[in-house]
């Protein structure tokens, strides 16, 4: 399934964009569940390693890794991280995975504000406006990053590239911490249901 709920203009297909997320989200839940289930026969909780790992680091240790994955565009994502928070009281999962995330993506907003004064990456970001994800910032603005923070659209992507194109900061901070709140709700619900 592809990218094809935001036009050449930014315009979102909402009608796109719900089918995407309900294809998407229980598709990324069920995942989840398989990574849950084969962790749990893996034994790999039982590691010492990793055992002395989360003793060490614990949710500070996690916490650290969502922030880095959230603010840097790589191919990870914070779900990956949700068999190591089972074991912690909901609440605790919740925020330890949406505090971070939220954190990081804010973050990579203020890389793209920062990377506007590297001339070459200046142009690049100049040419954005003209992108997907361009349109889609300059278009809806702060909501575009929320619809990131909660959707299947790149957070951090759309994070950096509500940088560079100067999306107002407040509002793109409460959308980073709202929309990743609730999206951690909203799996944190299915995974607990069906781990």
């Amino acid at each position: 399934m592809k990218h094809s709920y935001v036009g050449e203009d930014g315009r979102l297909d909402f009608k796109g964009l719900l089918a995407s997320t309900l294809f998407w989200v229980p598709l990324t839940i069920l995942l989840i569940w398989l990574e849950v289930v084969a962790v749990r026969h893996s034994g790999i909780q039982d590691n010492p390693r990793v055992d002395a790992f989360l003793g060490k680091y614990g949710l500070l240790g996690i916490g650290i890794f969502v922030w880095f994955v959230d603010m840097l565009i790589v191919p990870l994502t914070v779900d990956v991280v949700w068999p190591f928070v089972l074991g912690y009281p909901a609440w605790q999962a919740v925020l330890i995975l949406a505090l971070p995330s939220a954190c990081g993506g804010y973050c990579g907003y203020w890389i793209g504000r920062l990377l506007q004064h590297i001339p070459l990456v200046g142009r690049i970001a100049g040419k954005l406006s003209h992108s997907k994800w361009g349109p889609l910032m300059v278009r809806y603005g702060a909501f575009g990053v929320f619809l990131g923070a909660l959707t299947p659209i790149p957070f951090t992507t759309v994070s950096w590239t509500a940088g560079m194109l100067h999306v107002d900061p407040k509002s793109t901070l409460a959308a980073c911490f709202i929309g990743r709140l609730l999206r951690m709700v909203v799996y944190l619900v299915f995974v607990y249901l069906v781990a």
